[in-house]
């Protein structure tokens, strides 16, 4: 009986669902489906007072915001996560054409579809380029770095194409705070670039639900609406003060990052060399058939290994394995489900 892709749950995390389909309780199961860093940033007394209060300024999250991005904090706006950006920000835009990663976060492109926008899909690089400086698109969405492909585009080819065209970039960089030095944000943003950041990844901590809108200034003048009253708890903005001035964590967390994920490659290359992965310092992906996938999917599942899969084309597949937390606990459970 083949697999009906469709019962698949929308995203990752869902673990209930995999420990009715793989048969196995979830306290058992190793969760490596959604490519948040296993390793939160660790959370202090919270101030008591902060539950009684209706609201919290934000000035002092954007004064951190700003130190931690490398922008103005006249360029930021504080959101509910990058999530409610993604769902948001296409209503502020005329109908259009807008590019979007073939393979990528499948809620960019739902967005834009839900606004009527025209959906025009991309592969590569070269074929953003030709659709941007062909004027065929008027929006253009870059996942940089990719989810799930890890496919990274340089951020000097990418400033070279915003110069070169009057399109409009959203750049999701979600997972970009483990490669800082690749980031698109500067402090003299030019007008056409828009970019979204997410603390629920690189700081493991998505129940924050706090992300950011980040643009030039005037840009910025467009999305007043998505400053929503009280859409951030008073706890949410000081967790996220905190954890955001954090600067010997947050080094640290880069080193981690960095280090573990090249032991987990080191360990995927030894066991499961019949696949070729593309890595990525949160998770690694990897494509193939989709009965080659799947039956990956349900070797690894069947050891309490829960990750993520999906289609690509209507017969290639991927698999995404987000980076574990206990690596010798993964190795054991990789090398015995060979």
């Amino acid at each position: 009986m083949s697999f009906d892709w469709t019962q698949l749950p929308e995203h990752g995390g869902d673990t209930r669902w995999a420990s009715n389909f793989f048969s196995i309780p979830e306290k058992d199961l190793l969760d490596l489906s959604t490519g948040i860093s296993p390793w939160p940033w660790p959370i202090p007394d919270i101030p008591q007072t902060l539950f009684t209060k209706l609201s919290r300024p934000d000035g002092p999250l954007l004064l951190a915001a700003a130190a931690y991005y490398g922008c103005n904090e006249e360029q930021l706006i504080a959101m509910p996560g990058s999530q409610y950006a993604i769902e948001e920000l296409p209503k502020y835009f005329s109908v259009g054409r807008v590019a979007i990663p073939k393979v990528g976060y499948s809620e960019h492109k739902r967005a834009w579809l839900s606004y009527r926008h025209a959906i025009i899909e991309y592969e590569r690089l070269s074929e953003l380029e030709s659709l941007v400086l062909g004027n065929d698109v008027d929006y253009a969405v870059v996942i940089n770095p990719n989810n799930p492909t890890t496919e990274h585009i340089n951020e000097h080819k990418l400033n070279g194409l915003v110069e070169q065209s009057s399109c409009v970039f959203i750049v999701d960089e979600a997972f970009m705070d483990a490669t800082p030095e690749n980031s698109i944000i500067r402090r003299d943003m030019p007008s056409n670039i828009i970019v979204l950041r997410s603390m629920g990844k690189f700081f493991g901590l998505p129940g924050l639900r706090v992300g950011f809108v980040i643009a030039n200034v005037e840009r910025l003048k467009q999305f007043k609406g998505l400053r929503r009253l009280w859409s951030l708890s008073p706890v949410s903005i000081w967790l996220a003060e905190q954890a955001l001035a954090d600067k010997n964590w947050i080094n640290q967390h880069v080193e981690k990052l960095n280090y573990q994920s090249t032991a987990f490659a080191k360990l995927l290359q030894e066991n499961l060399a019949h696949f070729e992965f593309y890595y990525s310092a949160f998770f690694a992906t990897t494509f193939d058939s989709k009965q080659n996938i799947f039956a990956l999917f349900q070797m690894l599942g069947k050891q309490g290994l829960y990750t993520r899969i999906g289609l690509s084309e209507p017969d290639v597949a991927w698999l995404r394995i987000g980076l574990p937390h206990d690596l010798p606990i993964f190795s054991a459970r990789l090398i015995q489900s060979e």
